[in-house]
This record gives structure tokens, C-alpha cells and sequence, in this order.
């Protein structure tokens, strides 16, 4: 979702975003990826006009739906899919989870790692680790959810 709300953003297998107009239910455009990697999830930044997916090669792309194309990548963002990644209210930082079995946080405003979190977060089940990661949209926290049926709760600062 745009941060006006009028715009859906939607990732698709082949490593296109397409984003709709809510009203119209009408393709607005389809952004340019870089690769043909499948998008597992997208999340938008809470007040820029920016996207970011989750992919199933261990990158995460940024992209400006304006400009209508990928504006960054972080390849080997980590070393297995990158299953989940949330933006916290303040827009500043994002996590990641991954079937690494490690969340890592990175700040927005230069893509690089502010915490890399202990590599063991949940256990691998049938080669699956962390699903899910969310930031609360009050309070300093972030949840993760894992393949082990164990969610966790972090305490930010």
C-alpha cells in the first residue's frame, strides 16, 4: 500500500511490482526490476513513495514507484531467501528475516547493517527458518515468526 493509501503495490513470482489504483482496481504501471528473481514480499516505506520486496535469491530491492523502475539492490543481503522484510513508523530502519535463520536490521538512509542479530534465531524445518518479520507500529518492538511454530518479540531502542 502507498503511504496515501490510494495505490497497491503487489509482487509477483517473476520480480515484477505492479502497482494498482485502489479506486480503479487499474494497473497504474509495472515497475522495472533488475532481474527475474521471485519477489516473496513487499513492504512500503510509511510516508516515501518507496517499495521494498523480499526475494528469493537473498537480495532486497528498493523501488521508486515514480520513477517506475528498481533504484537499489542489496544482493546477498543474506545467504538464503530473504522471506520477510518490514519497515518501522519512523521509516529509518527495516528488518529482513531469512531462511538463514538470521534477522538483520539495516538503515534506510544507506542500506547498511545496524544490527546483524545472533544467526540462530529459529531453528531450519525442512530447510524453512523465519517467515515473518514485523515491526509494531507504537511501540520499539519487532516480531519474528519461524518455521519452528516459535514467534518472538525484540525490544528496540
Amino acid at each position: 500500500m502507498s503511504p496515501t493509501g490510494s495505490q497497491l503495490y503487489v509482487s509477483h513470482v517473476s520480480g515484477e511490482v505492479i502497482v494498482y489504483d485502489i479506486e480503479t482496481a487499474k494497473t497504474v504501471s509495472v515497475l522495472e526490476s533488475r532481474s527475474k528473481i521471485h519477489a516473496i514480499q513487499i513492504a512500503s516505506h510509511p510516508f516515501l513513495e518507496i517499495a521494498v520486496t523480499a526475494n528469493a535469491d537473498g537480495s532486497y530491492r528498493v523501488f521508486d514507484p515514480a520513477a517506475g523502475k528498481c533504484v537499489d539492490m542489496k544482493q546477498n543481503a543474506h545467504t538464503d531467501a530473504v522471506t520477510s522484510v518490514s519497515i518501522d513508523t519512523n521509516g529509518v530502519a527495516m528488518a529482513s528475516a531469512s531462511h538463514d535463520q538470521s534477522i538483520r536490521v539495516w538503515d534506510l538512509r544507506n542500506l547498511g547493517i545496524t544490527i546483524d542479530m545472533d544467526p540462530n534465531q529459529h531453528r531450519k524445518k525442512y530447510d524453512e527458518a523465519i517467515h515473518c518479520v514485523a515491526h509494531h507500529r507504537h511501540s520499539p518492538l519487532l516480531a519474528s515468526g519461524g518455521a519452528d511454530s516459535i514467534v518472538k518479540v525484540f525490544l528496540g531502542d
